[in-house]
Formats: C-alpha cells, structure tokens, sequence
C-alpha cells in the first residue's frame, strides 16, 4: 500500500508577515492610507483584519478622492466608526457633503485637527453647524472652500475656544498647501502670502487689507487663536 506524502511543512504554515509584531504590523498598515487599508489590506488576511478593527489605527484619518470610482463618504463613516471616538486628526480631500461631516463630528468630539480641501459639497453653513460639535478642535484648515464666507469663520471662532490655528484659502486659490514642497515648487513665484500672523490687527489690516473681514472675524471671535494663514494665489 503506497505511503501518503506527508504535506510540506512551508505549505501549511502561516505567511511570514503574519509573525510579525502586532505594533509593527499596524504601523505599516498605517502607511498606506485609510482608503487602501478599506479596500485592500484588511481582506489579505485574518491577522491583518484584527490589526486594522483597532480603534487606534483609526485615531489619524486621510483620505482623498483622487478620481478612481469609489464612495469616499461611505468609506470615511467606515473609518470614522473603526475609530470608536479616538479619532483626533481628519483630512478629507475632494469628497464630502453636509451629512458626512455632521456624521463624522458626532462621532468625534476628541477631534483636535480638521483639514478641508476642495470639498466643493460642504457648504460654509453645514461647516458652522458641524464644527459646534468638535469641542476640543485646535487646529482648522479649510483649502479652497469657495463657500466659507467671513461670517462663517466668525461663527466657527466662537464655536471653538480651544482653537489655536486657522489656515484659509481666499476664493480664486490653486495652492494646496498638503502638497509635498518637491511637487510644488512650481508655484513657489506665484505665492503672494502666506503669512504667520502674531501682530496687532491694525498693523494686519494696513498691510494687507484683502485679508481684513476673516482676519477681524478669526480674530474678534476667537481670541486664544493665535496663529492665521491667509492664502492666495494670484
């Protein structure tokens, strides 16, 4: 009677990345975006799936529409509940609407970073009502939000005490300021401003009086912000 071949012993053991460690793992799960990690990483196998449904992966999220056929706002409520209320600083790009950020504020309210850019379906009125519910926010940065108006960012500094630092795109700006500075220094000539503020507002105003209605609204509403970046490209 021929004998069974025994069955390999590399055949049936695990694939070596999953003997990694469990923090080592996680941190190159991290690197290669919430987007990726959704769609992707975690359906590679059970390790990596256990890996990506901790809360602690999801405490920094950044995600951006960069064409391709998906719903990002599917995906960044996904993240958002992944990250069960750690999740502390956001950066959605080209994607979004009004029911997506109230969705992710309420369940964010430890969120100390919101970053905005090209988010064309937010309006400033859905923003104002949003960041009311971000108790702990200390930085925003809204990139070309064509919406925002002054009263709108008067509204925000006074529904954010906490907040330290403000960074807007005036209407009619191509500058993205999350762009590595290798991809962006062909628009290095064409910076008319970017300016960290610490001066007194009088001074702000005379030099730079297209910035004064969202300097003065930042500034009257929200005193402890200490740090405006006012952007414009010609």
């Amino acid at each position: 009677m021929p004998k069974r071949k025994k069955k390999s012993r590399r055949s049936s053991s695990a694939p070596p990345w999953t003997e990694l460690p469990r923090d080592l793992t996680a941190n190159i799960l991290h690197r290669l975006g919430a987007v990726d990690i959704l769609e992707n990483a975690q359906k590679v196998c059970t390790t990596w799936r256990t890996v990506c449904k901790d809360p602690a992966m999801w405490r920094v999220i950044d995600i951006r529409h960069d064409g391709e056929v998906m719903d990002c706002n599917m995906l960044c409520r996904h993240a958002v509940d992944r990250s069960q209320g750690q999740l502390v600083d956001l950066h959605m790009e080209n994607f979004g609407d009004r029911e997506t950020l109230l969705y992710v504020c309420k369940r964010s309210r430890n969120l100390r970073r919101l970053s905005l850019a090209c988010c064309d379906d937010i309006s400033g009125k859905a923003l104002t009502k949003a960041v009311k519910k971000l108790p702990q926010l200390e930085e925003l940065h809204l990139i070309i939000m064509l919406d925002v108006l002054a009263r709108h960012v008067k509204t925000i500094g006074k529904s954010c005490p906490m907040l330290k630092s403000f960074t807007l795109n005036l209407p009619g700006c191509r500058r993205n300021p999350f762009l590595n500075e290798s991809e962006d220094d062909d628009l290095e000539s064409d910076l008319v401003l970017d300016l960290l503020w610490e001066g007194s507002e009088d001074d702000f105003f005379r030099e730079k009086p297209i910035y004064s209605k969202y300097a003065l609204a930042i500034a009257k509403a929200c005193p402890t912000c200490a740090i405006f970046n006012f952007l414009q490209i010609l």
